[in-house]
């Protein structure tokens, strides 16, 4: 699992995003969070996912990149948004994976 350096975070989540990670690498059980993911299962897409389903021991947690978190399913959705927006923004149509990627290069 590897997390962004533009990590997107919802209000509230800046102050726990460190205590956060640190639990999802250990795998330890902590208050459902919502990670928005990107997925390579064929093609790129980008997810949501309950913290929860990373407890199972046969999710494939090597293959996500996770590009924010949310405290709650709302907020998760309206990150979402805001990726899709910033997206758009760039001129770079529909292509949010693609936008991920590219500010992953920036400085």
């Amino acid at each position: 699992m590897k997390f962004a350096k533009h990590l997107y975070l919802s209000e509230g989540m800046e102050k726990k995003k460190s205590k956060v990670i640190r639990r999802l690498r250990a795998g330890r059980l902590q208050a459902p969070v919502y990670l928005i993911a990107l997925c390579d299962h064929g093609r790129e897409r980008m997810e949501i996912l309950c913290s929860a389903e990373l407890l199972q021991k046969s999710y494939p947690t090597g293959e996500l990149f996770i590009a924010g978190i949310a405290g709650d399913y709302d907020d998760a959705l309206e990150l979402v948004r805001q990726i899709t927006q910033e997206t758009f923004d760039a001129h770079m149509d529909t292509d949010v994976c693609g936008y991920i990627h590219y500010r992953e290069q920036e400085e």
